[in-house]
């Protein structure tokens, strides 16, 4: 799991997944609503994709709601393609998206964001 904590604030945002075999499983990305969009979530996305690529992983996969279109954006920004549709996959009836990240083709954009540039 990653946390971005703010000083006096507590934890902002979190994201958690695992590996499996060489595909790492997104599970949790969160963020608090008063601390959206200031890049916390893609600063932790960056970070655990270059770590989880230097112990083996060559792809990621995640679900996203249909209508959050500001992760799908998140997502999209760092290499994750739509590879399919879970019809009324959340409780609420809602469809999930597939999006999956070939971690080679990604490295570059999480290697600029870990390491600044370099």
């Amino acid at each position: 799991m990653r946390v971005a904590e703010l000083p006096g604030d507590g934890v902002a945002a979190f994201l958690d997944g695992w590996l499996v075999a060489d595909e790492f499983e997104v599970h949790f990305v969160a963020t608090r609503p008063e601390r959206q969009r200031r890049g916390l979530a893609a600063m932790l996305l960056d970070h655990l994709l270059a770590e989880v690529f230097a112990e083996g992983a060559r792809s990621a996969v995640l679900e996203v709601r249909r209508d959050n279109a500001p992760a799908q954006g998140l997502y999209r920004s760092r290499g994750f393609e739509v590879v399919a549709e879970r019809r009324r996959y959340y409780d609420d009836g809602e469809d999930a998206l597939v999006m999956r990240c070939a971690l080679e083709g990604s490295l570059l954009a999480a290697r600029r964001a870990v390491y600044g540039g370099r």
